[in-house]
């Protein structure tokens, strides 16, 4: 009886998982931006509203009403010397802690202005790069009629290779088949998995492999030259900021852009599920 070779589920698993950190990432970064320009009324605030609505409906109080009615209770026992006093103590203890809060808000602004959606970038491409490599590594690693495709590259594996993967002869088939091959690059991944499944048409729509291909090269100005733009990115890509300027960053085409990585892969999988069931 045939047994059809399946994906081992743990791969797409961990992709999902690590582009919902990259969507979670840009859209923290829409909380905060809203939290600190309009006090979270468009997304924290809605949360807030609820919680009063459903205290109100218990029949309880606001949770503003009840701290205010103790603050003037407390307030009302002490006397205007006490007042004063605690008033001056105030003042000094918010000096003292003035530096501390100058850099939380410095910190907070490159969290709104950089980190967050540069994250975002970083965790998707990597999801995409894992994605590839740990998938077609796999597939060679356990399907005969795959790992044949790959004979020239396999015919000679040294001592070394089967060492450093504790001689485990599969996945040392798996990881010297791909070791050539730019994961970073859609050409590159479309000539290996060409490769692996000849009948596969991976990633044929030009536009789409432009987009992951610019998305690509936005991760490695954010890693490799601290998002500062220059000419190999101006050339490999149709940015049309200046050369030596800090990147921009739109929080809804990084979104877009995730999205389409997510899009791609689920349509991709179920492709190489497909080839496999056939072969």
């Amino acid at each position: 009886m045939r047994v059809t070779m399946k994906i081992d589920p743990t791969l797409l698993r961990n992709f999902d998982q690590n582009i919902r950190k990259a969507q979670a990432l840009a859209r923290a970064h829409e909380y905060l931006e809203d939290l600190l320009e309009r006090g979270g009324n468009k997304t924290l605030g809605v949360f807030m509203k609820m919680y009063k609505e459903i205290m109100k409906s218990l029949g309880g109080e606001d949770i503003e009403q009840i701290v205010k009615r103790e603050i003037e209770a407390r307030i009302g026992k002490r006397n205007q010397g006490q007042a004063i006093s605690q008033s001056q103590d105030l003042v000094k203890l918010l000096r003292k802690e003035a530096r501390k809060l100058e850099g939380l808000f410095e910190d907070m602004g490159l969290l709104i202005n950089e980190v967050l959606l540069e994250q975002a970038v970083v965790t998707a491409v990597t999801a995409f790069e894992v994605y590839f490599r740990d998938t077609a590594i796999y597939i060679i690693s356990n399907s005969r009629e795959v790992h044949e495709r790959f004979y020239q590259e396999l015919k000679e594996i040294k001592y070394d290779a089967l060492r450093d993967l504790n001689f485990d002869l599969k996945r040392t088939l798996g990881t010297q088949a791909v070791r050539d091959f730019d994961f970073y690059s859609p050409d590159s991944i479309r000539s290996l998995y060409r490769r692996m499944f000849p009948e596969m048409e991976l990633m044929a729509e030009g536009n789409t492999r432009r987009e992951l291909a610019d998305f690509i090269e936005l991760r490695h100005i954010i890693v490799h030259n601290a998002s500062i733009v220059d000419e190999k990115f101006k050339r490999n890509t149709r940015y049309r900021g200046q050369i030596g300027s800090h990147v921009n960053l739109k929080r809804k085409q990084i979104l877009n852009s995730v999205m389409l990585i997510q899009v791609t892969i689920r349509n991709i999988h179920d492709e190489i599920e497909s080839a496999l069931a056939e072969s």
